[in-house]
C-alpha cells in the first residue's frame, strides 16, 4: 500500500495500526538480538582457538542465513608444524647414522674376534697344532670372503688392535699368524678338502679361492710375518718404546705403533723407520722426533 493509503488506514483503525506497529518493531528487534548473539558466539570462537582471523561476515534481513569468510593463519601453529618436521627429520637422520655406525661396528668386531682366535687358539709346539692352524685359517678365509670391510679398513683396525699389546706379545703374535698363514696358503690348493676333512671342520664354507685373498694379505702386511722381519734385516731393541708420539718441524703430530719387525707405524697406516736415537723417518722422507710434552 502506498503512503497516502497507509496513512488513511490508521486513521480509519487506530488500535490495529498500533498492534501491527509493535508487532513488527518486536520482529526488528528480534533480528538485531539475532545479530548480536552471533557476533559474540564467533568472537568467543575465535578467541578461544587462539588464531588471528581477518573476513566479513553478512547476514540477511532474516537472519536466517550466515556467510563468514576467514582465513585463519596462526604463526604458532605454523611455527609448532614446522618444528615438528625438523624433529622428524632430525630423529631419521640420527637413525640412519646410528644404523650405520652400528653396521661398521659389527664388521670391525668381526675382524677383533678372527685376531683374537689367531692370538688365543694357536699354541705353537704343542701336539695337534696343525690341525688348529688349518681350522683356525678356515675361519680366517671364511671371514676374509665374506667381509665388507676395506683393506684400509683392516689395516688401520689392525694396528688399533695390536696397540694395545707390548711388543713381546706383537712378536709373538706374528709368529703365530706365521702359522695360520701357511696353513691359509695350503688350503689355497688342489688338496684343501683332504686338509680340511683331515682337521674336522665341518663349518667351512669351501671352496673360497685359488689366489691369494687381498682382506687377509692386508693384515699380513700390517703384522709383517717373521722371515719378512729377517729378510729386511730389521730387529728390535727391547728399550724401543711400543708407543711414541711424534712431531714434525711443521708441528703436525701423530702417534706411532712399534710393530714386530721394528717398524713404527701410525692409525693411517702410514709407516716410520726410527733410527734408533731419536729420530723416524716416515715414507716421504719427513722427518719426525719424539714430542715433549
Amino acid at each position: 500500500m502506498d503512503r497516502w493509503k497507509y496513512y488513511s488506514y490508521a486513521c480509519e483503525h487506530p488500535v490495529r495500526w498500533k498492534n501491527c506497529y509493535n508487532k513488527e518493531m518486536e520482529k526488528n528487534d528480534m533480528k538485531k538480538l539475532h545479530v548480536i548473539l552471533i557476533a559474540a558466539t564467533m568472537s568467543l570462537a575465535l578467541c578461544a582457538c587462539g588464531t588471528e582471523a581477518t573476513g566479513s561476515m553478512s547476514i540477511t534481513e532474516t537472519g536466517e542465513q550466515q556467510t563468514v569468510k576467514q582465513n585463519t593463519g596462526t604463526e604458532q601453529a605454523d611455527t609448532e608444524e614446522n618444528s615438528l618436521k625438523q624433529d622428524t627429520e632430525k630423529t631419521t637422520s640420527e637413525i640412519s647414522e646410528s644404523q650405520q655406525t652400528q653396521t661398521k661396528k659389527s664388521s670391525y668386531l668381526e675382524l677383533d674376534k678372527v685376531l683374537d682366535e689367531i692370538n688365543t687358539e694357536i699354541k705353537q709346539g704343542t701336539a695337534g697344532s696343525g690341525s688348529t692352524s688349518i681350522k683356525v685359517a678356515a675361519h680366517l678365509l671364511n671371514w676374509g670372503v665374506g667381509t665388507s670391510m676395506t683393506t684400509d679398513e683392516i689395516k688401520e683396525e689392525t694396528v688399533n688392535w695390536l696397540s694395545d699389546k707390548g711388543n713381546s706379545e706383537q712378536v709373538e703374535f706374528s709368529n703365530k699368524l706365521a702359522s695360520v698363514y701357511e696353513a691359509y696358503n695350503r688350503l689355497l690348493g688342489s688338496d684343501a678338502k683332504q686338509l680340511l676333512e683331515s682337521a674336522g671342520c665341518d663349518d667351512a664354507a669351501y671352496p673360497w679361492s685359488d689366489s691369494p685373498v687381498e682382506t687377509i694379505e692386508a693384515i699380513v702386511e700390517v703384522v709383517q710375518l717373521p722371515d719378512e722381519a729377517n729378510e729386511t734385516g730389521s730387529s728390535v731393541d727391547p728399550s724401543w718404546e711400543d708407543v711414541v708420539e711424534l712431531v714434525n718441524l711443521r708441528g703436525d703430530e701423530t702417534t706411532v705403533y712399534l710393530l714386530a719387525d721394528g717398524r713404527y707405524m701410525d692409525r693411517t697406516n702410514a709407516v716410520y723407520i726410527f733410527d734408533g736415537a731419536d729420530t723416524w723417518t716416515d715414507e716421504s722422507g719427513v722427518e719426525w722426533n719424539k714430542a715433549v710434552r
